[in-house]
């Protein structure tokens, strides 16, 4: 898949998956899971891709911002929804030290005023 085309399946992706499935008029089901079928017919009129392209995408995503389920049929994003969904990720206590990567120039309002 040409690299232009991966970066706009990707965005759509995320669109769909992580904010906006009434964009495609895609069902959802609380857990985040939309139909892989139905996802690749539904994103036709924006932008054409198979289930081999969409493979594609998920697998070179750096970022791993999409899940495929078990028995491959379905998919959600792994994060950053602005929608309700329940990840059903398991709570974990924190190490004594977490560190933060910031740029030089906001450690100043970051230790006046906390992340």
């Amino acid at each position: 898949m040409e690299e232009w085309k991966k970066k706009k399946v990707s965005k759509l992706l995320s669109y769909i998956l992580r904010h906006n499935p009434d964009e495609i008029r895609i069902e959802m089901n609380k857990l985040g899971w939309v139909n892989i079928n139905d996802l690749i017919t539904k994103s036709a009129h924006k932008i054409k891709f198979d289930r081999e392209e969409l493979n594609d995408v998920v697998a070179s995503c750096d970022k791993q911002r999409f899940t495929i389920s078990k028995d491959g049929k379905s998919i959600r994003a792994a994060q950053g929804h602005s929608i309700n969904v329940e990840l059903d990720l398991r709570s974990v206590t924190p190490p004594d030290k977490l560190y933060h990567g910031t740029s030089q120039g906001s450690v100043e309002i970051i230790m006046r005023m906390g992340l």
